[in-house]
């Protein structure tokens, strides 16, 4: 038996909800280790009482990356990125990333691809967290010359962010 799970999630928001459901459903007849979940301090109790069975949630970074496995998906928003992205490389790790707005901080997108290099991982931006990109690139395949996209965010979701 294994002693790390396949995957660890940074994040407990929306998109990390999903994610670790889905997730710990999948583990669940396998066993094995729980799978980790990084979340802020104010948010561990919250998270703890939330999560399905399965799921370990932490609030040490250093600790999530001792028990995270070979694939970690952040889904906490961009100062996560800015924060935690190198380590997990560097801690041996593949990173997606689905908040990809971090990484139009030109320094801390060199940064990641250094780390990448020097650790031998990968840093995977997720295409579904730039809206839509893999059906916009599909549909451009079939001929599609203009796109019009609004998005909307709450301000308190720009916080961190070079916008």
């Amino acid at each position: 038996m294994n002693s790390k799970p396949p995957f660890g999630v940074i994040g407990y928001g929306a998109i990390g909800r999903v994610l670790v459901s889905e997730l710990a459903a999948q583990r669940g007849s396998e066993g094995g280790a729980e799978l980790p979940l990084l979340v802020r301090p104010k948010y561990l109790e919250e998270a703890r009482a939330a999560v399905p069975a399965g799921v370990a949630v932490l609030a040490d970074a250093e600790e999530f990356l001792g028990r995270a496995s070979a694939t970690v998906i952040e889904a906490a928003g961009a100062p996560a990125v800015v924060e935690l992205a190198e380590r997990v490389l560097r801690a041996g790790a593949d990173l997606v990333i689905a908040s990809a707005a971090a990484l139009t901080d030109d320094a801390l997108y060199a940064r990641i691809a250094e780390a990448a290099r020097e650790s031998g991982r990968q840093a995977i931006v997720a295409s579904g967290a730039l809206g839509s990109l893999d059906i916009l690139a599909a549909m451009a395949v079939a001929g599609l010359e203009r796109v019009t996209y609004r998005g909307l965010k709450p301000p308190a979701a720009w916080r961190g962010t070079t916008a």
